[in-house]
């Protein structure tokens, strides 16, 4: 825990409950997620580590609100958006979102425009925020992510950490109350993974509650708790446990750091056969779930979720949507997920799909 930083543990709503959830992309004969108990009070800053497959990002997407479980309870700044007995709410689902951010691995595929304000200001605008509003909030984000000299820069030429300090910014211009990173500096070289990490440690300075996945064993330094997945199981460990199971240490971080240029893409094998669902599951959720269909003709169109396919080809064409649930694009890849997390429907009633198993 960063020194003068202490969440709040004991005044205020839980940020993010989950009880007894379990997920399987395989129709139950493997649990990702099996029985997880997690709460997450206001200010915390968790690192969930863990061995390719293991679930992390499976996990992330949960706290995001991207996703849904095949059982149990999660309650979501507030809303109680998956019941054990009532299974997925969609409208606390995107109340929830709308305070719900998301930083996902590759920074380019989370830039629309070539105006770095622009970029910043996507958000804001998609939530309807007050015009005279979205020119201070612009400035506070830029400078949170000490990017305020470069308003008129194209982020596209930017280096990695600039854009993935981008990527950040557009979602503090949105105010979420909780920021979710799966391994943001996964693609980024040394120089540019320091400029991230300072600003996730004046993040928490001030008091944003931060979930972080990652393989690094020095992003871990400050978290308020370290949360490793192993065998389907979430369990605590202690800031020297984490580092040993990393691979720190005079000879073994060089081969750490290393191996993190392909860990990203096995994690993404493993854990993100979402995907693939994604293709397979959106037109037969819609059709099969009347209450979907009645909410996005309801629903503004600022209001749509955008989520993807893998890095590995596998594409669906559709357009690019960020939305005001506060997610720009997942850095799996690009397809519109309407705006509802999948597996809103009953297990009886959902298609098949098969996948490889993580």
């Amino acid at each position: 825990m960063m020194p003068g930083t202490t969440p709040d543990m004991t005044n205020g709503e839980a940020v993010a409950e989950l009880r007894n959830v379990h997920f399987s992309y395989d129709g139950g004969a493997h649990w990702t997620l099996n029985g997880i108990d997690l709460t997450i009070m206001p200010g915390e800053r968790i690192c969930l580590i863990g061995a390719n497959g293991s679930g992390k990002s499976t996990l992330s997407r949960l706290i995001a609100g991207l996703t849904a479980p095949d059982s149990g309870s999660i309650r979501l700044l507030g809303q109680q958006v998956f019941g054990a007995d009532n299974g997925a709410d969609a409208e606390a689902y995107r109340t929830a979102r709308r305070s719900i951010g998301a930083v996902f691995q590759k920074p380019e595929d989370q830039i629309v425009t070539t105006v770095l304000e622009d970029d910043v200001a996507f958000g804001p605008e998609n939530l309807a925020v007050a015009h005279d509003d979205i020119g201070t909030r612009i400035a506070h984000a830029l400078h949170a992510v000490g990017l305020d000299g470069l308003r008129q820069a194209d982020p596209t030429r930017m280096s990695g950490g600039q854009q993935q300090r981008t990527a950040i910014a557009g979602m503090l211009a949105m105010q979420p109350r909780l920021l979710v990173l799966d391994e943001p500096t996964a693609m980024l070289d040394e120089m540019a993974r320091a400029d991230v990490m300072s600003v996730l440690d004046d993040l928490q300075r001030h008091g944003t509650t931060i979930v972080h996945v990652t393989h690094r064993p020095e992003e871990t330094a400050h978290a308020t708790r370290i949360l490793k997945l192993e065998n389907s199981v979430l369990t605590q460990v202690d800031g020297m446990s984490a580092r040993v199971e990393a691979g720190s240490g005079d000879d073994a971080g060089s081969g750490a750091d290393a191996a993190t240029a392909d860990v990203w893409t096995e994690d993404v094998e493993a854990e993100s056969a979402t995907t693939d669902v994604a293709a397979e599951s959106v037109a037969a959720d819609v059709a099969a779930e009347s209450v979907v269909a009645e909410s996005v003709a309801a629903e503004p169109a600022a209001s749509a979720t955008a989520i993807g396919s893998s890095d590995d080809g596998a594409s669906v064409p559709s357009p690019l949507v960020r939305s005001a649930s506060l997610i720009r694009t997942v850095g799996f890849g690009r397809t519109s997920l309407l705006h509802l997390p999948r597996r809103l429907l009953p297990r009886a009633q959902r298609p098949v799909a098969h996948h490889r198993s993580g």
